[in-house]
């Protein structure tokens, strides 16, 4: 029973060692703090549903964007961005363009963000959107990801299939396409059963997103 206690003992002074390394990176480019003002008109916009535009904006921007709602009535909202230089202005200029009368978040530029095209059978689409919507959002809670559904067929071109446009992170990109893979491909399956199953998979079971079902 003796023999863990040394190993236990010298990990503590094996952390500072491994820790020192990443502040440095982060001195290279510090980590500013910008507060804006939004018209109330565009909050909502800004936002989005459940709040899945202003992650869509950090995905793109690498920027951490906070609004602070609590204002009087009418009052513009404060808009707080968190981040390097750069990737401040970067995420302005994305509030700004989706401020314009007929923005669409589609005309944003992606930058930092990754987007991805999964086709899917048109059969199984009721099955990801859910009742009244409700399975969508809980595959955008779940991966953070944007997720999309062109019901024109897959590309306008194929009526037996349909394409979901995902945006965000590389790795919330990458967990919503493994959430809606599992979805399409077990379409007797509830939805919402199958999804907790694929979390407490990757969270508890340890294997990595896009290493496919469990």
């Amino acid at each position: 029973g003796a023999v863990p206690v040394p190993v236990s003992v010298q990990q503590p002074a094996a952390v500072p060692a491994a820790a020192a390394a990443p502040p440095q990176a982060v001195e290279a480019e510090p980590e500013l703090e910008e507060k804006g003002y939004l018209p109330p008109l565009y909050v909502g916009r800004v936002i989005g549903k459940g709040g899945e535009m202003v992650r869509d904006l950090q995905a793109r921007s690498g920027c951490k964007i906070d609004l602070d709602q609590n204002v009087p009535e009418g009052a513009n909202r404060i808009i707080t961005y968190r981040g390097p230089r750069a990737k401040i202005d970067f995420a302005k200029h994305l509030v700004e363009l989706l401020c314009q009368p007929d923005a669409k978040d589609s005309d944003l530029p992606l930058g930092e963000a990754q987007q991805k095209m999964i086709h899917v059978p048109a059969t199984v689409i009721g099955k990801i959107i859910g009742r009244g919507g409700e399975m969508i959002r809980s595959l955008q809670t779940s991966s953070q990801a944007k997720i999309q559904v062109d019901h024109s067929g897959a590309g306008g071109t194929d009526p037996t299939q349909r394409q979901i446009t995902v945006t965000g992170t590389p790795l919330s990109v990458t967990k919503a396409e493994e959430m809606i893979t599992l979805l399409s491909a077990n379409p007797q399956m509830d939805a919402a059963m199958a999804l907790s199953m694929l979390i407490r998979e990757k969270t508890a079971g340890g294997s990595e997103w896009g290493s496919g079902p469990p």
